[in-house]
């Protein structure tokens, strides 16, 4: 999957043409194999972040957290101008959309509130702690007490001024570790800094169906959830995003 996003928005090419970056942060491993393969593929490729965490799917807070700190470090969060985005492995993106959004909707800066998370708002039915064990997003009330969750983002994909980012790492200094990142991210350290929520639900297209072969020209997020049948189109439709862009 990685391999298939340097070849689509980490190509130097689209790179260039929408002004953008890509990295991906990884956690460690305890398989000693697939850790130097992870070594190898930092250093050949040079995007590729390990962070000093286990990766695994209750520790993507630690990633989240882990990840800001790097950008923070980097200088990756000083600028006033930066747009970061954040999105699953498994997500095309429209970059030249993207571009085409962040300069009409995040580059004012005199008559727009600059303290936004731009992504698809859950819907209020996952507000709503998952107490159930059998839920693979089972909280107890030791871990989340209260009843209702507040309004977060789809993990899928957001965006954010890389100075909304450097709050939001800031807040993780007081507000408590809560696992399920998403809400923890978008939810919790977002109310804490009084950042406000901007939804694209409509720009979003969520686990489409496996016959899908193009991406419309408003869908700026493509989400195929890791469904094999889909990700094997992926090309092809990373190809009908070109064709409407470069004439390709």
């Amino acid at each position: 999957m990685r391999q298939f996003l340097r070849y689509s928005i980490g190509n130097p090419a689209v790179a260039t043409f929408v002004n953008s970056s890509i990295a991906f942060f990884v956690g460690k491993t305890t398989n000693t194999e697939l850790r130097e393969e992870l070594h190898a593929e930092a250093e050949c490729e040079g995007d590729l972040v390990l962070l000093d965490h286990v990766d695994t799917y209750r520790d993507l807070t630690l990633k989240f957290i882990g990840a800001t700190k790097w950008l923070a470090a980097n200088g990756c969060l000083s600028s006033s101008t930066d747009v970061i985005v954040k999105m699953d492995d498994d997500v095309i993106v429209n970059a030249f959309l993207l571009a085409s959004y962040i300069k009409r909707r995040m580059a004012a800066t005199k008559t727009r509130n600059l303290e936004t998370i731009h992504c698809a708002i859950m819907p209020p039915v996952y507000l709503k702690p998952m107490r159930s064990k059998k839920s693979k997003w089972f909280v107890t009330e030791e871990e989340y007490d209260n009843d209702i969750y507040p309004p977060f983002c789809s993990g899928a994909a957001y965006l954010m001024k890389a100075s909304v980012l450097a709050l939001l790492g800031k807040a993780t200094g007081s507000v408590p570790f809560f696992w399920v990142d998403d809400v923890y991210a978008t939810g919790l350290l977002r109310m804490a800094q009084n950042v406000t929520l901007v939804n694209i639900t409509r720009m979003y297209s969520i686990v489409p169906s496996y016959r899908t072969t193009s991406i419309s020209n408003k869908t700026l997020f493509f989400h195929w959830g890791q469904t094999p049948r889909l990700f094997k189109r992926a090309y092809r439709l990373w190809a009908s995003v070109l064709r409407q862009y470069l004439n390709m």
